[in-house]
C-alpha cells in the first residue's frame, strides 16, 4: 500500500492532464478496470477520480494498479473466456541450426483452468513477452523485446505493462483449445514440463551475448507467470528490465 501511495501521489503532483487507467477490486472482490480517468485528490485512505463529467471516490485499499496511460478499455474487461494459470517448464537458449549464429529461446508451458471455470469454457491464447539484456562485448548493453505468438506484439520500446494489457484485452485475441495440444506434440516437450512450447527466434541477438532475460506471461487479463535469469558473473541490477 505504501508503494501505491507513493506512485499515486507522484502522478497527482505531476499534474498531468492525460487520462489514466485504474485497476481495482470492488466490494465483492471482483477486479474492475476503468480507463479515461484522472486523479483529482488523495486524502488519507481515499482517492477521488474524475470520469467524464462526474467524480468517484475509491478506497486506496481497493487499488490494484494505476497506469498513467489511457488504455481505452471503456470500462471493465469482460468476455466469455475463462481465467487460468500457466506452469512454465525448463527453458532453452541455443543457437538455431542453419541460422548463421542466430539464437533461439524456447520454454514449454501448460495451462490450468482457474477453480470454478468449466472445462467447456474457451481460453484466450497466453501472451508471452521476453525481455533480453544483450552485451556487444565492447561494454555496451541493450535491452531487446520479443513476443509470442505474433499476435502478442505490443510495439514496446521499454517494459510497459499498459501496452501489454492493451494487447491482452483486444477482443480479436486468439483462443486456445487445450484438447488440440496433443497434435504434433513431442515426448521431449512433456519431459521438459509442458504440453506446448513458446519459441522466440532472437534474430537481432545474432552477434551479441545474452547476459540476462526476464519472461512475463499473461493469462486472461493479468500476469500469471514470470521467470528470470542472469549471468552470475555479470553485474546486473535488480529489476533491470524496468527503465
Amino acid at each position: 500500500m505504501r508503494i501505491w501511495l507513493i506512485v499515486l501521489i507522484g502522478v497527482l503532483f505531476c499534474g498531468s492532464a492525460m487520462a489514466g487507467t485504474l485497476i481495482y477490486k470492488n466490494k465483492a472482490g471482483e477486479v474492475k478496470r476503468v480507463s479515461g480517468l484522472k486523479i483529482l485528490s488523495i486524502d488519507g485512505k481515499k482517492m477521488v477520480v474524475k470520469i467524464d463529467s462526474g467524480t468517484e471516490t475509491i478506497s486506496l485499499a481497493q487499488v490494484q494498479k494505476y497506469y498513467d496511460t489511457d488504455i481505452r478499455i471503456g470500462g471493465e474487461f469482460d468476455d466469455d473466456s475463462g481465467a487460468y494459470s500457466v506452469r512454465l517448464g525448463t527453458e532453452s537458449l541455443v543457437k538455431a541450426k542453419k541460422s548463421g549464429g542466430r539464437q533461439e529461446f524456447s520454454i514449454p508451458f501448460s495451462l490450468t483452468r482457474a477453480q470454478g471455470v468449466s472445462i467447456r469454457s474457451r481460453l484466450r491464447q497466453p501472451y508471452f513477452y521476453l525481455f533480453v539484456l544483450v552485451s556487444d562485448g565492447e561494454g555496451q548493453r541493450k535491452m531487446q523485446i520479443f513476443s509470442y505468438p505474433k499476435s502478442a506484439k505490443a510495439g514496446m520500446k521499454n517494459y510497459d505493462e499498459a501496452k501489454m494489457l492493451e494487447k491482452v484485452i483486444e477482443l480479436d485475441r486468439p483462443y486456445y483449445y487445450h484438447e488440440d495440444t496433443s497434435f504434433g506434440s513431442r515426448s521431449t516437450q512433456k519431459r521438459l514440463g509442458g504440453e506446448r512450447v513458446a519459441t522466440f527466434p532472437l534474430a537481432s541477438v545474432r552477434n551479441g551475448s545474452v547476459i540476462a532475460w526476464y519472461l512475463v506471461v499473461w493469462g486472461k487479463d493479468s500476469i500469471v507467470a514470470t521467470k528470470e535469469w542472469h549471468d552470475t558473473g555479470r553485474n546486473v541490477g535488480k529489476n533491470w528490465w524496468v527503465r
